[in-house]
């Protein structure tokens, strides 16, 4: 039984034990977010006790006086400890906390860990009940604009969905365990699905888990209708049945679900089988035939007319005693992507209420009880909210004198009159978080609203658009989170110089892409303020002075100046001693150039993208102590203008790089004294720096696991690196592509735990050095290693290529390779697309390689000019691409009449080629009109299209891929339409199509015109549809969220970097109706 009293736990207690001593003992910092796990799982290996990075600084003496934070960072590493994994070990550390709300954090972690030994975690599970967790805890999700809360079972099934589908067992199991000891798959998320409804819509095996239960009290029960529009008034049946689960139909039948519940259209499970083509397995398990429906289907008619009054009035009665938001829950905030352990805490039962869609029930006649005389005078919240809901309510008749709470009161308003709220009495009033959160319409004044007891003002005005009133007058001097308060206002722009912010706590993403605001602030005292993270990000406009605050206090700085792309004010007199993340703070901030030299960074652990995408910034950093950062990856990504000494810094505790002088353009200082010790991900670090060209040699990268792309395009890099010890690199792919000027010998190096070598010398123009001494075991990717490798010409005879797996285009375009390499051991590759293609020298037998496994070998000797091998003993039974595997190769004369070509489908490989000695049938009519038909579509082509059409093209034919036409590789058995739909969006949204800095409409419209009309073409041919989702439902996510998020005040998030000044989004619009047939679209495919 749990203790009454928490028991305090010194730090001479916690020393006695070693399993936690290290938790104090070591260098406790924060090392990289992507990089944290891999850091921790290093530690178990190596039993490294210097090397434990952790989220916060620990110097609390007691676990109970730890701030929340690092008390969840204790609790969350030591209790799934990789190494102590036990029932003992568990109970030890479980004396030690007390507080409910990380006992429910711990039950989540563990019943998500990709832990294995499920018996152990049974045990814990129920010793976590007996402390006091709560199995059915509810868990708030605030991902984007999506409220979610959901109990941990039902992640369960999504993390089987989304993530590790090895794990569906074990999770199985587990939730068969949770059903048994308590969980109640009747309690229902924002959605208004409970959990059968949620599993069914998910997989058909945890559906079945959930059935078998017995836990569901009514088999029948309807997804709620005022939550939701995804599967509205259905039953977990009708959700069966689009989804075509017949082993779930059948359970669900067995179990009593009723094959003729009507749902919000009028359709049962039975009609909506007809459709589904699975209507004969509903008849055999009790369901009427469709002639027996006739009385059904009219009172489906009349039922959908009335919008089905009366099952909605049973349903209110229903859910009004079902407030099922009434319980402990933890708060999960992604909206920018943070880490678990960082962003769970409590939300309380009030704060659930608050957030709970009841006020939807309210009926006209509810809403009279509440009139006191010739006023409405509610008690709580959710009257409020029901009131202002109904537009012919005038609010001036609405008195709040009883209110204290008013987040969400106008929340996704769509009222136009707010004349009224100007007299309101707010003088109770302590918390208005969201209160005009998405209010359409919204623009009235406010400002002789009293405020003096408002505490918290988070997302007031959050994406109220059009708001732009005084605000000056307002009494702040109580508020404490003003985080939010205008995300995406993005008309406001007025004074709010006089507000007393002295006990503002959070102000993070106060002024997110509020692009209009630019006023004073600079007398403003934040000595009080610890986060100011994204609090400009993409604020257009603003650019006041803020030197005069006082930030002494600020842990959080990331991605302040984010995309502020006016912001240039002096900061160096900032006190930034406690700030310990500054990740992206100036990123895309591009007229930012002041100096910062002065800045007392030594706290800092995170400076990842610190200055990415800076145009101008060049200012000195060389006295910075950077001691403690952790993370430098995107740190000068694409800083154009930078080139400042670094080599000062103490890089000793970083373990992440990537990226960091990618593609910048003038960037040339001396790094070799840098400690790299600790670095594990090098990948694309130098990648397209066009000057950088300093010895690195002295570099200890023996932790790098990393180097993919880390020299990718560094054009002038020609620096000696054979003493680095690389043997715990994996990755190399591209790390010298397109370095021109690469020549060094690198024969030393260890890299026997490499796996992907694909384009790792590719385009380098002098590269010629030996590499035969290389242990390339492991290597399972070589695609385009030596890919237009000019000059190399070296023996690999001896390389171990056994677990070679893609070899495709690894020797093409090369212009004098010409070594042996008849002893490699290819019985794993598959592909061998392009290997020589165009390797104008090679001709070396091949004839002993096994090549049973190779399933491609389209333009493998294509135009290679001087190949003449025999190959007739090559078991090609599995090959099923030859496409132009010998065109053009003007050598080649061998006899190929034993090979067996019954898998080959495209044999095209030889038509211009008449000396090979081999018949190969012609391609048909059918197969030729498709790929007219796909090149067509792809390119736009509507002369084309018709031809094809007229050819006998089979659109409903799924696609195959042309092997020689790059952009059609994605579509591989996708259908016409498919690919269409793709394109047409593809036009609609793709700006660059005018000259270099000017956008050029005229051909804009004709783009997408020509895609819209063969898309529309296409669509009168009545196609089978059933292949859109392989392209157009990605496609649809990012146009939708590219015209939510207005790609053009950000073009260079999206990859247009040249897109400024091209079009604005009224300019988009007006081209054609583009927005309306996005609806549309949305609503046709969503």
């Amino acid at each position: 039984m749990q203790n009454t009293q928490e028991k305090i736990v010194t730090y001479e207690e916690i020393q006695e034990n070693t399993m936690l001593k290290w938790f104090f003992d070591s260098k406790i910092k924060h090392t990289a977010e992507d990089e944290f796990f891999k850091e921790w799982q290093e530690y178990v290996k190596n039993e490294d006790m210097e090397r434990i990075y952790l989220l916060e600084p620990l110097e609390a003496k007691s676990v109970k006086n730890l701030h929340w934070r690092d008390r969840l960072t204790m609790a969350q590493f030591i209790f799934l400890h990789p190494v102590y994994f036990s029932y003992e070990y568990y109970e030890f550390i479980l004396q030690f906390i007390h507080d409910k709300k990380y006992l429910n954090i711990l039950l989540y972690l563990l019943c998500i860990s990709k832990k294995n030994q499920l018996e152990e975690i049974k045990k814990v599970i129920l010793l976590l009940v007996d402390k006091g967790a709560n199995i059915n805890t509810l868990f708030y999700y605030k991902m984007s604009y999506d409220h979610e809360f959901e109990p941990l079972v039902f992640d369960l099934v999504s993390d089987y969905k989304y993530q590790d589908k090895k794990q569906k067992p074990k999770q199985l199991e587990l939730l068969r365990f949770l059903l048994e000891i308590g969980a109640d798959p009747n309690i229902k998320n924002i959605e208004g699905m409970n959990l059968l409804h949620y599993a069914v819509n998910t997989d058909s095996s945890f559906a079945q888990v959930v059935i078998e239960s017995g836990k569901i009290k009514d088999i029948n029960e309807r997804v709620d209708k005022y939550r939701t529009d995804i599967f509205c008034d259905e039953t977990a049946l009708h959700i069966a049945v689009f989804d075509k689960q017949l082993s779930t139909i059948k359970a669900l039948i067995n179990a009593g679900a009723d094959v003729n519940a009507i749902n919000k259209w009028g359709e049962t499970p039975l009609e909506m089988s007809e459709s589904q083509s699975i209507s004969k397995i509903i008849q055999k398990a009790g369901g009427k035939t469709l002639v027996e429906l006739l009385e059904s289907e009219e009172k489906a008619k009349n039922c959908k007319n009335s919008i089905c009054e009366e099952s909605e009035k049973i349903g209110k009665n229903k859910r009004q005693n079902e407030i099922i938001f009434q319980q402990n829950a933890i708060y999960y905030d992604t909206i920018h992507n943070e880490p678990l352990w960082k962003i769970f805490i409590e939300v309380s039962d009030e704060y659930l209420e608050k957030l709970n869609p009841i006020y939807y029930l309210y009926t006209k006649k509810d809403l009279e009880k509440i009139k006191s005389g010739d006023k409405y005078k509610p008690n709580k919240r959710d009257e409020l909210k029901a009131l202002v809901k109904d537009e012919s309510i005038n609010l001036k008749d609405i008195d709040i004198s009883l209110i204290t709470d008013m987040s969400f009161v106008f929340s996704d308003s769509e009222r136009k009159d707010f004349s009224g709220i100007e007299d309101w009495d707010m003088s109770k009033v302590t918390n208005t978080n969201y209160m005009f959160y998405n209010a359409k319409n919204f623009n009235h004044p406010l400002n002789k609203w009293d405020m003096s007891n408002v505490s918290s003002m988070k997302g007031m005005f959050y994406e109220a658009q059009f708001f732009n009133q005084p605000l000056d007058k307002w009494d702040t001097s109580n508020v404490t989170n003003m985080s939010e308060m205008f995300y995406y206002a993005r008309s406001f722009n007025q004074p709010l110089e006089s507000w007393n912010v002295s006990n503002v706590r959070n102000m993070s993403d106060m002024f997110y892409r509020a692009q209009s605001f630019n006023q004073p602030l600079d007398k403003w005292d934040t000595s009080n303020v610890t986060n100011m993270s994204e609090m400009f990000h993409k604020a257009l406009s603003f650019n006041e002075p803020l030197e005069n605050w006082n930030v002494s206090n600020v842990r959080n700085m990331s991605g302040m100046f984010y995309g502020a792309q006016s912001f240039n004010q002096p900061l160096d007199k900032w006190d930034t001693i406690n700030v310990t993340n500054m990740s992206k703070m100036f990123y895309y901030a591009r007229s930012f150039n002041q100096p910062l030299e002065s800045w007392n960074v030594s706290n800092v652990r995170d400076m990842g993208g610190m200055f990415g995408e800076t145009d101008v910034f060049n200012q000195p950093l060389d006295k910075w102590d950077t001691s403690n950062v952790t993370n430098m990856s995107d740190m000068f990504y694409k800083a154009k203008k930078f080139n400042q000494p670094l080599e000062s810094w103490n890089v000793s505790n970083v373990a992440n790089m990537r990226n960091m002088f990618g593609e910048t353009d003038v960037f040339n200082q001396p790094l070799d004294k840098w400690d790299t010790s600790n670095v594990t991900n090098m990948s694309e670090m130098f990648d397209k720096a066009k000057k950088f060209n300093q010895p690195l040699e002295s570099w200890n990268v023996s932790n790098v696991r990393n180097m993919s792309g880390m020299f990718y395009g560094a054009q002038s890099f020609n620096q000696p690196l054979d003493k680095w010890d690389t043997i715990n690199v994996t990755n190399m792919s591209k790390m010298f592509y397109y370095a021109r000027s690469f020549n060094q010998p690198l024969e030393s190096w260890n890299v026997s735990n490499v796996r992907d070598m694909g384009g790792m010398f590719g385009e380098t123009d002098v590269f010629n050095q030996p590499l035969d001494k290389w242990d390339t075991s492991n290597v399972t990717n070589m695609s385009d290693m030596f890919y237009k490798a000019k000059k190399f010409n070296q023996p690999l005879e001896s390389w171990n290529v056994s677990n070679v797996a893609n070899m495709r285009n690894m020797f093409g375009e090369t212009d004098v390779f010409n070594q042996p390499l008849d002893k490699w051991d290819t019985s794993n590759v598959t592909n061998m697309s392009e290997m020589f293609d165009k390797a104008k020298k090679f001709n070396q037998p091949l004839e002993s390689w096994n090549v049973s496994n190779v399933r491609n070998m389209y333009g493998m000797f294509y135009e290679t000019l001087s190949f003449n091998q025999p190959l007739a003993k090559w078991d090609i039974k599995s090959v099923e691409n030859m496409k132009f595997m010998f065109s053009y190769a003007k050598s080649f004369n061998q006899n190929l009449d034993t090979w067996d070509l019954s898998k080959v489908k495209n044999k095209e490989f030889i038509a211009d080629r008449k000396k090979v000695k081999l018949n190969i049938p012609i391609p048909t009519k059918q197969s030729s009109a498709n790929e007219k038909l796909l090149k067509a579509i792809l390119r736009s082509n509507v002369d084309n299209f018709h031809k094809a059409i007229k050819a006998g093209a089979n659109i409903n034919e799924p696609i195959e891929v042309i092997e020689d036409y790059d952009d059609c590789e994605e579509y591989e058995g996708c259908s016409f339409l498919a690919v269409a739909l793709d394109k047409a969006l593809y036009h609609l949204t793709y700006f660059n199509h005018g000259k270099r800095g000017k956008f050029n409409k005229e051909k804009y419209e004709k783009k997408y015109a020509k895609a819209f009309e063969i898309l529309n073409t296409l669509k009168s041919l009545n196609p089978d549809e059933s292949g859109i989702e392989c392209s157009a439902s990605d496609r649809l996510d990012s146009i939708i969220e590219t015209r939510d998020m207005e790609l053009y005040d950000d073009p260079a998030a999206y990859g247009y970097a040249d897109f400024e000044d091209k079009m604005s989004e009224d300019e988009w619009l007006a081209c054609d109706p583009v927005k309306e047939y996005l609806e549309s679209l949305e609503k046709e495919y969503e």
